[in-house]
């Protein structure tokens, strides 16, 4: 699950503050610790920006991966 919102305006200049994103497993409890986060906002550059967001469970049962647009 994102924490905040799944779009994100920053202004050209600005600072992008990466929010995360929370995961729990039925069998495993909270797996947030666990959560990838890969892709990367560069506000000097106007454009869309993807960060991701993935985890597994300790048998590599991967959850659907999770995005969040970032424009500048």
């Amino acid at each position: 699950t994102l924490i905040g919102s799944s779009t994100v305006n920053v202004a050209c200049g600005g600072s992008y503050t990466e929010a995360g994103a929370t995961a729990t497993d039925a069998c495993e409890g909270d797996l947030s610790e666990s959560v990838v986060i890969t892709g990367s906002v560069n506000t000097a550059v106007a454009g869309t920006y993807t960060i991701n967001y993935d985890v597994a469970d300790s048998a590599g049962n991967r959850a659907a991966r999770v995005s969040r647009t970032v424009i500048v």
